[in-house]
Order: structure tokens, then C-alpha cells, then sequence
């Protein structure tokens, strides 16, 4: 389904009645996604069919699936910060939301629908129940073990605070938290082996029955259900029709593990749904299980003997033996999985978390040998009340995770952030990669030196020097300090959010802290210029000079006196024609929205967000 209607830009107040699809529970607020019936404003031709608002304030009874009336401040969801960056826009419009905003009043609960429900708003039901018994039985431990403990079970992580995230997104662990191949591999592997495992020890059932076809029937039909019970998020579909590949593969007797399997699996959730293939989590997930079957299969080819004897080994070895060999396999999955994704971490999040592979040698024991098995066993005595004693054990086991993942992150130089990588040099190391994966013949190994050539127009990625907001409160300069040019905003108190995401892209990170204005800065280096009341001239380079004027009525421009002038807050009554400098006014950043400049010889490099996104459904055009 996909979004419809959209509101407009401006942030207006409706009531608005419906049927509460997804309520999200956070720290200090919860979320909720409505399916509007009707609004007092508008037309319910003009309203959209969807909305996401949030709610501050005391939790009301609410569940999905109950209609409530609701006073709501809602707008269209927000354009990207720049040109170029994350649309949350296009989305939600793919999730058929056409207005996010905020309940200026708790929501009142008209009726529990008594009409039979939507699958979906039965099981998120479900999900909800689990999450309060987990979070009823956990209600000792510390409230980062119980809020992890509940997003690897439900897939609910509205509970997770930022600290908690980032520490595991430092350590290189941020994957824990999403329900991908690596959560139902291990629920599906676990099932299958300990359902093989007890049927064996039955001597006329494994005589007489095929014991492998049963343990993967049991396998697939338990992954099947933490499908459903985790949310069903693309990744954990795709992991799942990968894992079903596998298990049907056994009962026809065929091999499983292939880069066919990968192929369907992609197929099927594109056909589907084929906005996911822009997606960050998307495309991390089968980068890192394309490069891992790649190797498999080159290794199972090639490597014959060695394997074949390495087996032979490993089945006489003893523990420590045993030990060693899963720690070497182990090593061998976090590197190769590292290496596939970190291209994609850093064009997405530009960063890269340096001790990530030892982040998940720390933690993928545990995580595979305690924390799944638990939650399992947790959900599987859930009918006879006994669940509790395997969620606090579960919640210890997380508790030894994040103490790793605190121990990893605090390393000097654990994190590095990492500057906007160009769009070309991020494609050219994909298709490197594919040729490199894909191709069997020896051709493959001109991958390798495509994926270099990608690395090097990387390196050489330019930034933009000039950022205005969608806006136009504040806006950003790159200019020398000390050794670096770095980005210096007019402000530090505007549009934070905007500014820390401008950071993170210049590969400074999103701390403000420290962060100076583009006045503190121009006073301790008059050489580049001078602010006086509202206005600051830049001498950017000997080709450009800038002037901003933050006056709401500028009277008149003198055009010798600077090559660019941006006046965020008028609108200059002066012809273009007169004037050969570029003038970026209000009434300009309004038909544009975020833009970025590339100061070059001869006029500037203009791009905006108008232009980046075109005339597409959820693109909403002044």
C-alpha cells in the first residue's frame, strides 16, 4: 500500500478518528500509526488514509485495533535535510502514511473493534503481550537489558535508549538489535538440531522415519512463527525466505546453500516490495550473506581436500580443538561480513566502527549459545508460567553483551567518522563486488581492481561548501580551521537536528559540542571576513565572495560588493538582469527547499533538493 494523499507542508491542527494500527512504546513518549476513518477539517478525499503521530505524556489503554478520536498537530513528512540525503518522505509514502505530526491531547478511546480483525492487527497484538511479559518478568534488571531483551524476542526497540544504541552501533554490533538472517538462523538451527538430536535417541523412529525431514519441518514451521512474532520486517523476510529455501531444499533432498537461494530471496521481497532495494538494512543484509556464500562455495569447489580433511579433523579433535576451529570460523564470518557492509555503513551513516570484529567475537558466543536458546525455551513455556526464569537468564546473558559492547566502544579510536562518499565511487565498489561474487571464471578478479578504482574516487569524494536548511533558518560554510575546513554553521541553537545530520555527512560526527558559529570563527580569522548585526561577508576565495543577510526587508544589494548573497529571510526586489550575482532569497529556498553549493571558477554548483528528487508521488512541490 502506498500513500495517497499527503498533507501539506505546514504544520496545521485536525481531529482525526480511526482504528490504531501500530502503537510504539518509547522512553518518554509512545507512537502511533492510524487508519484515519474520518476528520472534522478536511474531506476524507483530501485527508490521508494513514497517519503516524506521537504522544507525550501519561500512557493511555490503548491496543491495535482500537478506534480513538485524536486533536493532532499533522503536517507532510519532512524533505531531506540536503540534497542527496535520507527521504524520509518517500518512506512513509511506501508505508501509505501521508502525515506525521504530534497529540496535543491524549487519545480517547472510542470502541474496541469488534469486527474481525486484520491479521496484521492480530498479531501485533501478540507481540504486545509478549513484550509486557517480558518486561513484567524482567522488572529487576536494568532497563537496557530488558528493553534488548524485548527487541530481540518482538522486534520492538522503541524501548532501547540512544546510549544503549550507540554503544552497540560503536562496538559493531548495531546488527544484534535487527531481526535478520542471523536471529532466525540460529532459531531455525537450534530448532533443527535439537529436534534431530531427541528423535535419534529413539532407536525405531530413527530407523523407520526420516528424522532430518521432520527436525527441518519443525525448523521451518519455528521460524515461521518468530516471523510473525518479531514484526516481519523485510530483512527478517528475507532471512526467512532464505532459511525456507534451505529447509525445503533438505526435504527434497538438494543442497541448500547456494547464491540461487540469495536470488529468490531478493526476487521475491522486490516483487513485493521494490522500494526496499534503497534501502540501507536492504542492502547490508544480502551484501553480507552474498560475499559469505560466495566464499562458501568457492571454498566447497576449490578447496576439497583440505576441507574434507579439516572435518576429518575437527570430528576426532578434541574441545580445546573444537574451540579453536569455531573461533577461526567465527573470525573468518565477522571479517568477510565486515568487509561486505562497511561500504554500506559508511555511505548511509558515514561511519565506520573500527572494532567490529572484535565486538562480535566477544559477543556472537554468547549470542548463540545463550541469549537465542533462552528466548526460545522463554517462549516455548510461556503456556505453563515458568517463561519468567528464562527471560532473567536471557537478560543476563544481554547484560555480558553490553558490557562487551561498553568495553569495545570506549577503545580509543573506535569509531571513525567518515565524509559524504560520492554516488559514483559508492556504485562502482557494488558492482566490483557483484563481479567479484558472481562471476566464476577468472574474470572475476578484475572485481577486485573496480572495487580499488571505487576506494580512490572515494578518497577524492568533494563535499558541498555551502548549506541552507529547507527553510532557510540556518545554514553552514565550510571554512579552514586550523589544519581541516570544517563546517561552521550560522548557528549552533537552530535546527539542530539539521545541523547534526549536515556533521555527520562532512564526516565530523553529529556532536555539537564544540561546534563553532560562523561569527566566533570569523572573528578569530578577519582574513576570511566579518559579521556585523545581521549581516556577515565571507571571502571564500578569491573568485567568491558571500554575503548573508538575516534582515526579514533588504532594501537594495550593491553587486560589486559580493558574488553570492543569501537572504534566508527577504526577498530581494532587485532584477536578475542587473545583477550578475547569484541571489539565493527566501522566495527561492521556498521553491527549492535544502540546497547545497559547490564554490567552483565561474558560477556556483547549485543543487537542490527540488531537483535531487524530482516529480515523484511523495515529492510535494510549492
Amino acid at each position: 500500500m502506498v500513500a495517497t494523499t499527503f498533507l501539506s507542508d505546514d504544520l496545521r491542527s485536525y481531529v482525526v478518528e480511526g482504528q490504531i494500527l501500530l502503537i510504539e512504546d518509547r522512553l518518554d513518549s509512545a507512537r502511533y500509526t492510524i487508519s484515519v476513518s474520518r476528520t472534522t477539517n478536511m474531506s476524507d478525499t483530501d485527508f490521508p488514509d494513514k497517519v503516524r503521530l506521537s504522544w507525550r505524556g501519561g500512557r493511555p489503554d490503548l491496543v491495535a485495533g482500537d478506534r480513538v478520536r485524536v486533536q493532532a498537530m499533522l503536517s507532510s513528512p519532512p524533505e531531506p535535510v540536503r540534497p542527496g540525503g535520507y527521504d524520509y518522505a518517500r518512506q512513509l509514502y511506501f508505508e501509505g502514511i501521508g502525515g506525521v505530526g504530534y497529540a496535543v491531547a491524549m487519545p480517547l478511546k472510542l470502541t474496541t473493534d469488534t469486527a474481525p480483525q486484520r491479521l496484521s492487527i492480530f498479531v501485533e497484538n501478540i507481540r504486545d503481550r509478549i513484550a509486557t511479559r517480558i518486561s513484567e518478568a524482567l522488572i529487576s534488571v536494568s532497563p537496557e537489558a530488558r528493553a534488548v531483551c524485548i527487541a530481540l524476542v518482538t522486534g520492538k526497540r522503541d524501548g532501547i535508549d540512544d546510549d544503549t544504541e550507540q554503544i552497540l552501533r560503536d562496538a559493531g554490533l548495531a546488527h544484534l538489535l535487527a531481526i535478520s538472517g542471523l536471529h532466525l538462523g540460529l532459531v531455525a538451527g537450534i530448532l533443527f538440531g535439537t529436534t534431530r538430536w531427541l528423535l535419534v535417541w529413539n532407536e525405531h523412529i530413527a530407523l523407520h522415519y526420516p528424522v532430518k525431514k521432520i527436525a527441518a519441518l519443525v525448523a521451518l514451521g519455528g521460524a515461521f512463527i518468530y516471523l510473525f512474532i518479531s514484526g516481519a520486517a523485510w530483512s527478517t523476510q528475507r532471512a526467512f525466505i532464505m532459511t525456507a529455501v534451505v529447509f525445503v531444499a533438505i526435504l527434497m533432498d538438494r543442497r541448500g546453500i547456494s547464491l540461487r537461494n540469495v536470488a529468490i530471496a531478493a526476487l521475491l521481497i522486490l516483487i513485493v516490495r521494490p522500494e526496499a532495494l534503497l534501502q540501507a538494512g536492504f542492502q547490508m543484509s544480502f551484501a553480507a550473506v552474498t560475499v559469505l556464500i560466495a566464499v562458501y562455495e568457492w571454498y566447497s569447489h576449490n578447496q576439497l581436500t583440505w576441507r574434507q580433511r579439516i572435518q576429518t579433523d575437527y570430528l576426532q579433535a578434541g574441545w580445546i580443538k573444537k574451540g579453536l576451529v569455531y573461533f577461526g570460523g567465527l573470525t573468518a564470518t565477522s571479517v568477510l561480513a565486515g568487509l561486505a557492509t562497511a561500504p554500506f555503513g559508511i555511505f548511509h551513516f558515514n561511519r565506520y566502527a573500527a572494532y567490529g570484529l572484535a565486538g562480535n567475537l566477544l559477543a556472537m558466543p554468547v549470542m548463540a549459545a545463550l541469549i537465542m536458546p533462552c528466548a526460545i525455551i522463554a517462549i516455548l513455556l510461556i503456556p505453563v508460567g515458568l517463561d519468567w526464569l528464562m527471560w532473567r537468564a536471557m537478560a543476563f546473558s544481554v547484560e555480558i553483551v553490553l558490557f562487551f559492547a561498553a568495553s569495545v566502544s570506549s577503545l580509543p579510536g573506535a569509531v571513525t567518522d567518515v565524509a559524504q562518499v560520492s554516488s559514483f565511487a559508492f556504485y562502482a565498489i557494488i558492482i566490483g563486488g557483484l563481479i567479484l561474487c558472481l562471476l566464476r571464471s577468472p574474470i572475476r578478479l578484475a572485481g577486485a581492481f573496480v572495487i580499488a578504482a571505487g576506494g580512490l574516487l572515494a578518497l577524492g569524494s568533494e563535499q558541498p561548501d555551502i548549506l541552507v536548511s529547507r527553510n532557510g533558518k540556518n545554514l553552514a560554510l565550510q571554512l579552514p580551521i586550523g589544519e581541516d575546513r570544517k563546517l561552521t554553521p550560522l548557528s549552533v541553537s537552530r535546527e539542530k537536528f539539521t545541523l547534526e545530520n549536515w556533521l555527520r555527512a562532512n564526516g565530523e560526527g553529529e556532536n555539537l559540542t564544540g561546534t563553532q558559529t560562523l561569527r566566533s570563527v570569523l572573528r578569530e580569522m578577519p582574513a576570511h571576513g566579518a559579521c556585523r548585526r545581521s549581516t556577515c561577508l565571507i571571502n571564500f576565495s578569491d573568485a567568491h565572495r558571500i554575503l548573508i543577510d538575516t534582515r526579514q526587508n533588504v532594501p537594495s544589494l550593491d553587486c560589486a560588493q559580493a558574488t553570492i548573497f543569501i537572504l534566508p529571510n527577504a526577498a530581494h526586489n532587485q532584477s536578475e538582469d542587473i545583477c550578475e550575482a547569484t541571489i539565493i532569497d527566501r522566495a527561492y529556498i521556498a521553491r527549492s527547499g535544502a540546497l547545497s553549493i559547490r564554490l567552483r571558477e565561474g558560477s556556483p554548483d547549485i543543487l537542490t533538493n527540488r531537483v535531487f528528487r524530482g516529480n515523484r508521488p511523495w515529492v510535494q512541490h510549492p
